[in-house]
């Protein structure tokens, strides 16, 4: 299968770099360029692309305002950029990777091998000769379920770790900073308010149970109201449950008072 990619960098020899990296694959062909978002814009007008490898901070417009001007995009992103502060966003429009520059070769395999196997899953999904509302109500169940993100990125001081959404077991807010509570015991402390994970978490599985904490109803255990309302988590803690959320949270896990 033949792999056409665009790359948008507003640097000369990042683009230069990031092209001859992407020679040693015989299955993809780079077939244009551009220095700035609009550039962009005009040469997916006209060109048909897979693959688009773009930069996220640019001059007038970013990485990020050139996709929220396209609609109905048939490509799938890799981003390329310098700085490690956009991974959660870029997640949020389903990006493939996001790799760090200079660009590490081991990355960007693995980085184009999940670009690939995503298109060649969206052109086998796609029937023949079906009529035009299955094909519809087909690319609306797609959508629904990459509205659900499968990791997450949390950074820290000195870089950033993606984990498995369903190996988070509960966030504690404190301000400006969360504890992530993992399955394996790990914690990570983050310069991020919880709404921001309230926001980007799926519905389905997470549940805000206090001001300062939300949980993820895979690893309730139990819930007890003797001294308070508490949720009894896998690890032993207890959270508290604020009365405003009690309802939500008893009607997420199917519990009736």
């Amino acid at each position: 299968m033949s792999i056409k990619a665009i790359l948008v960098d507003d640097e000369k020899k990042a683009i230069s770099n990031l092209q001859n990296l992407l020679e040693t694959y015989t299955e993809l062909e780079v077939c244009g360029y551009a220095h700035s978002a609009n550039a962009a814009r005009d040469l997916l007008k006209t060109t048909q692309v897979d693959i688009l490898f773009l930069d996220i901070n640019m001059p007038t417009e970013t990485g990020f305002d050139l996709l929220a001007s396209i609609h109905n995009k048939a490509f799938e992103v890799i981003f390329v950029t310098a700085h490690d502060d956009f991974a959660l966003k870029a997640l949020r429009v389903n990006a493939v990777d996001y790799l760090l520059k200079p660009v590490d070769i081991d990355e960007l395999k693995d980085a184009v091998k999940r670009a690939t196997q995503k298109i060649e899953d969206k052109k086998k999904a796609m029937p023949s000769n079906n009529s035009q509302l299955d094909v519809l109500a087909e690319m609306i169940g797609r959508l629904k379920q990459e509205q659900e993100i499968e990791k997450i990125s949390l950074s820290y001081l000195g870089g950033f770790k993606l984990v498995e959404v369903d190996d988070i077991m509960y966030i504690e807010g404190d301000g400006n900073y969360c504890t992530i509570f993992l399955k394996n015991m790990e914690k990570i402390v983050v310069t991020k308010q919880i709404g921001t994970y309230e926001d980007v978490l799926p519905a389905s599985k997470f549940c805000r149970i206090h001001k300062s904490t939300m949980v993820n109803q895979k690893y309730v255990t139990g819930y007890n109201n003797t001294e308070g309302n508490v949720a009894i988590m896998q690890d032993g803690n207890k959270l508290s449950i604020s009365r405003r959320k009690l309802e939500t949270f008893l009607s997420m896990i199917h519990v009736k008072k």
